[in-house]
This record gives structure tokens, sequence and C-alpha cells, in this order.
């Protein structure tokens, strides 16, 4: 019996390679997976960088350039199928692991759907929470490189 291949797994750092146009490709960046029970993805959260990847690039360069996209709660499938391959991993800095905050129901929430005090400051870093595909990450790239039309719903999905 032959052994099956282990799906690629995404850690906090991971710079992944996105492509959207034949070769042409932007870096994206793994701020934080959410796992869920099982040991594959569920979900990254993401910033995508407004660089295009060149052969020989620095993983460590491409983790500097300016934020394009993010950051974004993304479908894994992508990255599940190889189509989004690691290139590389850059530690995070400091205020890359201040990940946004949510309101519900039960009011302010973490990445990690616990509970928070409801203060200024943490008020301060709520965002409205979505999920986004890989597909349509591609599809606002594609958009932001002047490939496709950018809709006026792209605007929540700019860097921030």
């Amino acid at each position: 019996m032959a052994a099956s291949k282990k799906a690629p797994s995404a850690r906090p750092g991971d710079v992944l390679r996105i492509p959207y146009e034949g070769e042409r490709a932007v870096y994206g960046r793994v701020l934080q997976c959410d796992s869920g029970r099982g040991a594959k993805a569920r979900g990254l959260y993401l910033i995508v960088h407004d660089r295009d990847a060149a052969p020989g690039d620095d993983p460590s360069q491409a983790a500097q350039a300016p934020r394009l996209l993010g950051p974004l709660f993304c479908t894994p499938e992508l990255l599940r199928e190889g189509a989004w391959p690691v290139v590389g991993q850059v530690e995070l800095h400091e205020a890359e692991r201040q990940l946004p905050y949510f309101l519900d129901a039960r009011g302010l929430i973490d990445y990690g759907r616990e509970r928070l005090p409801d203060t200024p400051e943490n008020r301060a870093r709520v965002v409205d929470e979505y999920v986004v595909t890989p597909e349509l990450v591609v599809s606002v790239v594609r958009a932001a490189r002047g490939l496709e039309q950018w809709y006026p719903g792209y605007d929540r999905f700019r860097a921030r």
C-alpha cells in the first residue's frame, strides 16, 4: 500500500506564494492558523504583501514589503492543494501578532473566540468578521494589479 501524501499545513510566519496571472504571483504571510479539532487548518489569518514574486527572492525581503490586503481570514483549500506553496518562514513582529477583535452577540471576542473586556483600547481593534475564499483573494489581487475590475466591496479587504 502506497503511503499517502501529507496535506500541507501552515504556521504563523509562513510566507506563501499566491499566483494571480500565469507565472505572476504575490506573497502572503500567515499570521495565525485556525486548526480546529483536527490536524488540518480550517482557516488562515493572513496578509498579502504588495510585492510580486521574483526568482531568487528572499522571503524575509518579501515579508518587509507593504501590505496590499488584510488581515484576512481565508479558507485553506489552495494551501492544501499545493497551489499556494509555503516558500519561507519569517518570524512575526509583535505588531503582527496583534490580531483584530470582533463583535458578536456576546460582546467583544478575540480570534480564538474568547470574551474580552469592553474597553476603548479593545474596541479600537474591532473589525468586521468575514471569511474569504482563496479565489476571492486572487480576484482582489488581480483587480489591484489592473487585470480585473475593482468593485467597491473590495475596499474592505485593503490593508489596515
